[in-house]
């Protein structure tokens, strides 16, 4: 289980309210790698209640598995940035980094 500040409860989740309000996404986030693939994924299912909203009130909740669509193509797409820029961070040290002399 991770662990938490003081006062602080694990995990996150995204409430769609009513279909005339914004929702609201609630979440511990400490800035870790993890933290960021989280808000992505709170995110994404905060984009699609306020997508959905214009369906009403009656129309809007959806099954788990189109909840889920949004979300995890959120995650998705926070993952392959954050694997390019680590892959971009690598590229730039390699080519910094002094020349091995060959013994």
């Amino acid at each position: 289980m991770r662990r938490c500040g003081p006062g602080k409860a694990p995990g996150a989740f995204s409430h769609p309210t009513t279909p005339s309000a914004h929702p609201y996404v609630l979440m511990n986030y400490q800035g870790k790698p993890r933290d960021v693939m989280t808000l992505a994924h709170e995110l994404g299912h905060g984009v699609h209640q306020v997508l959905a909203a214009k369906n009403g009130a009656l129309m809007a909740p959806t099954p788990l598995t189109l909840a889920e669509t949004a979300s995890v193509f959120g995650e998705m797409l926070t993952f392959k940035r954050l694997l390019a820029r680590d892959q971009e961070r690598r590229s730039s040290a390699r080519r910094c980094s002094p020349a091995r002399s060959r013994t």
